[in-house]
This record gives structure tokens, sequence and C-alpha cells, in this order.
């Protein structure tokens, strides 16, 4: 759920073509509304406007639609109050459960980028936050190092979403083996799981 202190993202829903997420921090959550304060200069609201929000819920990217009541600007700081207008549906493209690997410190080879941080992963394919320009469709060599053991493939760009200005949010698709053969997708696979094993641990208490 929601609460304060949590990582979000705003988009304007006329802004199709880019898909641009503005990152935010929930600063108050309340049955009278919510605030959060904008961390992205690129973003202009005012009250009255319709907004979507997106943010992480039980390892799922989701949006839902909000209403901005009012923008305060004050000591270099933006706060914006908002109440949802609705409900969170899912704003995956994916086809498997993914798993958060940030607290993991999972990295990857992407192309000519070494030690990327891995956002989160699945058995199909992963996300990384880079601020190298990647295009939809492009083949990429990774390398990935999971428990002392080394998975190398060939991945390809499925998606962009824009963070903020010289960053954007990747999501790779592992390809077949017989495309640049390797054994990227045994290790999605293995770091998947091993992932989901350790946030069972976690919820447990263990």
């Amino acid at each position: 759920m929601l609460h304060a202190k949590m990582d979000v993202f705003f988009r304007v829903p006329k802004d199709n073509n880019r898909r641009v997420l503005h990152p935010a921090t929930l600063v108050s959550t309340g049955a009278e509304g919510l605030t959060a304060e904008v961390g992205s200069e690129g973003l202009r609201v005012e009250p009255s406007q319709d907004l979507l929000l997106y943010y992480q819920v039980d390892n799922k990217f989701v949006q839902r639609p909000i209403c901005v009541e009012g923008v305060l600007e004050s000591e270099g700081r933006r706060i914006v109050s908002f109440v949802t207008t609705g409900d969170a549906v899912s704003a995956e493209s994916r086809q498997c459960y993914r798993v958060a690997t940030v607290i993991a410190g999972v990295t990857a080879s992407v192309g000519s980028e070494t030690r990327v941080p891995v956002n989160d992963v699945s058995a199909t394919g992963f996300s990384i936050v880079s601020g190298s320009e990647y295009t939809v469709g492009t083949s990429v060599p990774v390398t990935m190092v999971h428990e002392g053991k080394k998975y190398t493939g060939t991945a390809c760009v499925q998606s962009i979403r824009e963070l903020q200005p010289g960053k954007n949010r990747y999501g790779l698709f592992c390809l077949s083996g017989k495309v640049g053969g390797g054994n990227l997708a045994q290790g999605l696979a293995q770091i998947s799981m091993a992932m989901q094993r350790a946030q069972l641990r976690r919820m447990a208490g263990a």
C-alpha cells in the first residue's frame, strides 16, 4: 500500500508518445488525500489536473489515476497534494513474475557497460536503469554473475521509460539460446528463484 517515504512516479496521461515518468517521494498519506515531493523539474502541474501515479507493490509495477488538489513551492521544495480517483492496475508488459533485486545488489554487463545495477529479474528478462541510450528492438550481449557462476547470452531491449533527464529504465527480454548462444536463460531462472526464496525468508522473519 501507499506509505510515507515511498518512491513513486508521476506521468501526464497526454504524454503517450514518450511515457515520461517523473520521480517523487510520498510525504504523507491519509483519508483526506496524499502529498508528495516532486524531484523532477520537468513536471509542471496545477490544481484539478489529472495525472497517473506509478509505484511498485508486491513486486509489481502498477499505475493509478489521481487528481491534483494543490501545489506548494517553498525553499526549493515542490509539494503536490492529490487524491486517487480510481483503483491501481498493472502497468507491466511482462509475462512472468518479477522479483526486485536492488537490495541484493545484482549487477550485469550490458553492451559496453559493466556492473549495471539490475532493478528486477524474472525467468524471461530483467530491467536496468542506465544513462546509456538504447532503442527498442536492439540486441545486446549480457553477462550476469550469481553465486560465483557466470551467465552469458543476448537480450533484446523491449521497453524504455524515461525516469529523469539522462536516466532511463530499460526492460530487456532474454532471447533463446539459439540467438548468440549462452546460458543466460538458465541464469535468469535460477536468479529469479533465488530472489523469491530470499524474499519469502524475509517475510517469514528468518
